[in-house]
């Protein structure tokens, strides 16, 4: 970030000082117009880390997430991952490859790259709040196959007692979180541009319990800089 600001201060006048998104789907919703003038207000690439309040965008919070001890909650992501992957109904040679790829799992879970939340939020549009698991991967600049910085985050319904109902239990990963007049919405933030998506129930989804992270309501395309 410090870069970024002293580029401004050098260029002053120069593509760098703040994003130039354009709004490409949905031009005329009140939601999209709020958040593209939101993210032309920084730098760019300033979210993608994290969201962050703004005083200028009334109608825009940001939810609750409470961190957690790894250790508390490994056991009950191990059956949820095995969960999602249909363990039981494996023949036994891809039961081995599961495991093996567990292992990977597990070694990326604990590492300093990821932080575990819960947090209370209907994300699902349902009518009910959900305890969710949330896992925050988080990226330096050109590490591995990711050429900018930033954070993708992965959600999982749970109990209230920390377990996972099987009838209830759906996994969302389409971006950072936040509030629009009091809707739960996810900003997806990549290389190219940002994207929007508000989660829903479907009748006609069905994998995940239903849930489904639903069609991107904006999107928006990131002008190309030093840094593309």
């Amino acid at each position: 970030m410090k870069r970024i600001i002293l580029l401004c201060l050098v260029y002053l006048l120069s593509d760098y000082c703040l994003a130039g998104y354009t709004l490409k789907r949905n031009r005329n919703l009140e939601l999209c117009r709020e958040f593209l003038a939101y993210l032309n207000r920084k730098p760019d690439f300033y979210y993608f880390e994290e969201l962050k309040q703004d005083k200028k965008f009334k109608s825009f919070t940001l939810p609750k997430l409470s961190l957690v001890d790894k250790s508390n909650y490994l056991k009950l992501y191990e059956n949820i991952y095995f969960y999602l992957h249909k363990y039981e109904n494996l023949p036994e040679n891809k039961k081995n490859k599961l495991r093996d790829e567990w292992y990977d799992e597990k070694e990326f879970i604990l590492s300093d790259k990821v932080k575990l939340y819960t947090a209370n939020i209907d994300a699902n549009h349902n009518g009910k709040i959900d305890k969710l698991l949330i896992a925050v991967a988080s990226y330096a600049e050109n590490d591995k196959d990711y050429s900018f910085k930033g954070s993708y985050y992965y959600y999982w319904s749970i109990t209230k007692e920390d377990d996972f109902n099987p009838n209830e239990l759906y996994k969302l990963h389409e971006g950072l979180p936040f509030y629009y007049k009091g809707r739960f919405y996810m900003a997806s933030m990549r290389s190219v541009g940002v994207s929007i998506y508000e989660p829903e129930v479907s009748k006609y989804y069905p994998y995940n319990n239903g849930v489904t992270s639903g069609l991107s309501i904006c999107v928006f395309d990131r002008k190309k800089t030093g840094r593309s």
